[in-house]
């Protein structure tokens, strides 16, 4: 999970998120805690209970201590698009719910930004996403 989340002065930033997408359908999920991303643009929820949807994911990261309070209501992307790429690769090794593929898509994230890493890799967190593609 994303860790060292310090806040930083930058109004957006342009990431690269990893996410599940069903092969028919419209719209993003989050592979970790399994909710449904805003359609095109808005707010990234709180989530009271984890609903994964895959293995990658430790499933109990709202109370085993991997999860930083300051990333309740925010969500995470890659700085470099190699990173994301390298997760995708990683997660292909593991089960996921039935009918989801992995993505990388390019996002805007905006609100109370901050900079952390995942790994070794350099990551950003905000409140508020839009998708780019």
């Amino acid at each position: 999970m994303c860790q060292n989340l310090q806040p930083i002065a930058s109004f957006e930033a342009i990431v690269f998120k990893v996410v599940g997408k069903k092969p028919k359908g419209t719209r993003y999920y989050s592979i970790a805690m399994g909710f449904m991303y805003p359609k095109k643009a808005g707010n990234i929820r709180k989530v009271k209970v984890q609903r994964r949807v895959g293995t990658y994911f430790d499933d109990n990261i709202l109370h085993s201590g991997a999860h930083e309070d300051s990333m309740e209501g925010r969500t995470a992307g890659f700085v470099n698009r190699k990173d994301a790429d390298h997760m995708v690769s990683e997660m292909k090794h593991y089960d996921f719910v039935s009918g989801y593929d992995v993505f990388v898509v390019e996002a805007k994230l905006t609100d109370e930004l901050m900079s952390g890493k995942y790994g070794d890799a350099p990551v950003i967190a905000g409140r508020h996403i839009e998708w780019l593609e």
